[in-house]
C-alpha cells in the first residue's frame, strides 16, 4: 500500500497483437490519496481482441513540508511495466484491468 498521495499524469499500455507495441492513453491529472485507488473508464484503442500484458504509469508523489504544512508535487516519474492482476488479459468491450502502483 502506498504511503503517499500521487497524481497520475500519463498512462501507457502494451499491444499484444503488435509485439507489445507501446500505446499512449490520455488521462486527466487525478489525485489519489495515500493508500487509495482510482478507476479510469477509458477505451483502449487498437487492442480489441488483443492481450494487454503490461501498463506503465507516469505519476508524481505528494511531498509535504512538516514545518510549514504546505504540500508540493515531486517531479513525474514512470513506473516499470506493471502486469494487470487479471489472469485473462484479452481486451474486450467493458473489460476492467487492475494495476497497483507501489
Amino acid at each position: 500500500m502506498r504511503s503517499k498521495a500521487i497524481k497520475i499524469v500519463d498512462f501507457k499500455y502494451y499491444d499484444g497483437c503488435e509485439n507489445d507495441k507501446e500505446r499512449n492513453e490520455a488521462v486527466s491529472n487525478e489525485d489519489i490519496k495515500a493508500g487509495g485507488d482510482h478507476t479510469y473508464h477509458d477505451d483502449l484503442e487498437y487492442v480489441e481482441g488483443c492481450k494487454v500484458p503490461h501498463f506503465k504509469v507516469k505519476y508524481k508523489e505528494k511531498k509535504s513540508d512538516t514545518a510549514t504544512g504546505n504540500s508540493t508535487w515531486n517531479s513525474a516519474k514512470w513506473t516499470d511495466k506493471i502486469a494487470p492482476t487479471e489472469s485473462d488479459k484479452v481486451c474486450v468491450s467493458g473489460k476492467n484491468y487492475t494495476i497497483e502502483i507501489k
